[in-house]
């Protein structure tokens, strides 16, 4: 339990180190204006890419912290929407590191602002699917795994692990 507790302890203190590291990365952080950000983005474009990198690590130490942490905090009755709302909050962590990706793509020589919206969203849907399919996939195993979890403790009917393993096969 010890060491769980150190591991819990760790995984906070990477996912919160990690997260100033992507945020100082970006540069003029919290800026909205689009010409103000593809202007900076444009002269930082490497920062900015190790920024998205950095970001979705960050969003995945949070929330396998959070795991942890529910081991130990919900048998002290500690609310379960608090648990709920931070692994929102990882979420959208992760999600605002593809906006920066986005930004990034869009700053590239090759693209013209302008006229190639069209080619943003293809990258965004075939080349920058790669920094999404670290989190979706494991999604889709997780949920077998528990579906196989759950069977075995007579939680589900016999047919949710095959229905699980279903969705895997199809995403692949």
């Amino acid at each position: 339990m010890n060491k769980q507790k150190i591991l819990t302890g760790s995984l906070l203190l990477l996912a919160a180190i990690t997260f100033w590291i992507s945020w100082f990365l970006m540069p003029d952080p919290g800026t909205t204006d689009t010409n103000h950000i593809l202007a900076i983005v444009k002269q930082a474009r490497t920062s900015v890419l190790c920024s998205v990198i950095i970001q979705i690590v960050s969003s995945i130490l949070y929330v396998s912290a959070l795991f942890l942490l529910t081991r130990f905090l919900l048998q002290k009755k500690i609310r379960l929407a608090g648990f709920i709302l931070f692994g929102i909050g990882a979420m959208g962590l992760c999600a605002d590191a593809f906006f920066h990706l986005l930004a990034y793509f869009m700053t590239d020589d090759s693209v013209n602002i302008q006229q190639d919206v069209v080619r943003v969203m293809n990258f965004m849907q075939t080349t920058g699917v790669v920094f999404l399919i670290p989190l979706l996939l494991p999604l889709f195993v997780g949920s077998l795994v528990l579906a196989i979890g759950l069977k075995k403790q007579r939680i589900i009917s016999k047919l949710q692990p095959l229905h699980s393993l279903l969705h895997l096969q199809l995403v692949l």
